[in-house]
């Protein structure tokens, strides 16, 4: 097993095991026991009981992302989510929409990536990550969606291949306008005990210096 001595150094490393209802679930865990580790991907998610089970298997306290693709994993995203030891949500698109019998497009599974979104909100978890982009040549595409998800309140988007590695960064990156503006909130904020300030003519006030915080966070 290849995860086994990925030999990635200086970065975090998420395997994807395969699913819980699949004959080879187990032996992908007793194979990872002692393998180093940021996280584990567990694929078809829909039981709240087999993030535990995992981790149990596991031997330690290691954090597990809920790749939700079904109508069945949506329905219990709210427990799932909430189990012990999940760090976010993983939104899988094409699954979901196979298992929906819709096309996957942005428009007939937006309710979904809402859903994902606000559960994951309301549980204080870091924003779920966007599904995949098939078309691996045209990463233009592959930009518009993830800035697109970024837009919906994703933190994040899988990429299937290497190539698509820098549109999503890119997509999620905040520019260099965004940066300037967020700099220009604070120093208005910093610069008083006002609870409103005006900045480039519109008003600034807790909401928009909490973005403005989260922009610069997200620039580094």
């Amino acid at each position: 097993m290849a995860a086994q001595s990925h030999g990635i150094a200086g970065l975090p490393v998420y395997v994807r095991i395969n699913g819980a209802d699949t004959p080879w679930h187990d032996d992908d865990l007793q194979a990872l026991n002692n393998t180093a580790l940021a996280g584990i991907v567990l694929p078809k998610a829909d039981e709240p009981d087999v993030v535990a089970r995992l981790r149990k298997m596991l031997d330690r306290d290691i954090p597990v992302l809920p790749l939700i693709e079904s109508a069945r994993g949506m329905e219990a995203r709210q427990a799932l989510l909430s189990a012990e030891g999940v760090l976010c949500a993983i939104f899988g698109s094409l699954d979901y929409a196979l298992d929906m019998g819709c096309v996957a497009e942005w428009q007939p599974l937006l309710p979904a990536r809402m859903s994902l979104v606000q559960t994951s909100r309301s549980l204080g978890l870091p924003a779920p990550i966007d599904g995949v982009t098939t078309n691996v040549k045209d990463l233009t595409q592959t930009r518009t969606e993830a800035a697109l998800a970024r837009d919906h309140g994703f933190g994040g988007k899988l990429a299937i291949h290497p190539a698509q590695v820098e549109p999503i960064l890119d997509a999620f990156r905040p520019g260099q306008e965004q940066v300037a503006w967020a700099r220009r909130v604070l120093e208005a904020a910093g610069s008083g005990d006002a609870a409103v300030y005006i900045v480039d003519g519109a008003m600034v006030d807790a909401p928009v210096i909490k973005k403005a915080r989260d922009i610069l966070r997200r620039s580094k």
